[in-house]
């Protein structure tokens, strides 16, 4: 099969001069002049018989043509990354990048790493806090993990478990609160839709004008166990605290958001070894602990 393509200079500009929108800074990242840039771009253009971008006084804005063009030309270059840096490590130690939200890679993952280190001496994890699924195209991460209510259709994708929130304050706090709508100190994260459908699943009246917002769920936590309020907060990243008596479930019912956590990875990036490993690993991790947690619910 033979490939139509234009030239790979013209890709690299178009595709920096994008990602940056400005052409001098461009050149910095490919070590070329402004002007070069410049050129390589108009080359590009001529080939492909459409203006990529459109010169506005002091902005450089894409056409709806390279705006159209931009990800598949991005998702090839981060698709010919991952695998030559994969060719590279040859001999080497192999390496999986792996994108979490932020409080799950702080509470769960990196935790629990010492564990997939132990089975796997081989095979190093590179974490990307806040990376996603939009960041696989492109190779940031090999894999990624993500709270949805499904993933994307056009990735490899494993389901690991269904997201459970429970709330969660220190025990003196608890001492004040037989039912749901005696919550008058109540924190979240930006997250205050969870609040109002945990609301509406246990008939509670709970004020939330007056909930405490924070920036990310580590600063809400540190309040919570401060002792400034209550946090509605997923199961799995509160267990260490939960298990030590830091913090408690005064309302012993967990509740379902209808998300599930999801690790994804491009479909030819699914069969590399250290991938798999990893999938193996956290598919049976994530379990072990939803059981452990059963338990200790049940005892």
């Amino acid at each position: 099969m033979s490939y139509r393509l234009p030239p790979l200079n013209g890709l690299r500009a178009f595709e920096a001069a994008a990602r940056h929108a400005s052409f001098k800074l461009a050149a910095r990242e490919l070590h070329v002049t402004p002007g070069a840039v410049g050129q390589h771009v108009r080359a590009l253009e001529e080939t492909l018989g459409v203006r990529l971008f459109e010169r506005r006084h002091r902005a450089l804005v894409l056409s709806a043509a390279g705006a159209s063009y931009l990800p598949a030309v991005s998702g090839a270059f981060g698709r010919i990354s991952i695998a030559t840096e994969r060719i590279a490590r040859t001999g080497r130690r192999k390496l999986v990048t792996v994108g979490a939200p932020s409080d799950f890679a702080a509470k769960w993952l990196a935790p629990n790493l010492v564990k997939f280190r132990a089975l796997n001496p081989d095979i190093d994890v590179r974490i990307v806090p806040g990376a996603g699924f939009a960041d696989l195209e492109q190779g940031v991460v090999d894999a990624a993990i993500e709270r949805r209510a499904a993933p994307p259709r056009d990735l490899h994708s494993v389901a690991l478990l269904p997201e459970r929130r429970v709330v969660v304050c220190t025990r003196r706090l608890a001492a004040t609160l037989r039912r749901p709508s005696d919550l008058t100190l109540i924190l979240h994260d930006g997250r205050s839709d969870a609040w109002r459908s945990w609301a509406r699943a246990n008939a509670a009246r709970i004020d939330l004008p007056r909930a405490i917002r924070f920036a990310d769920t580590a600063s809400m936590l540190d309040a919570v166990l401060s002792g400034r309020g209550a946090a509605l907060v997923g199961e799995l990243l509160v267990r260490r605290e939960i298990e030590s008596g830091r913090l408690v479930v005064p309302f012993r019912r967990a509740w379902l958001t209808g998300d599930k956590y999801f690790l994804c990875c491009m479909p030819g990036v699914a069969a590399c070894e250290e991938v798999v490993a990893f999938r193996a690993w956290l598919r049976a991790a994530v379990h072990a602990t939803r059981a452990e947690t059963n338990q200790r619910r049940a005892a």
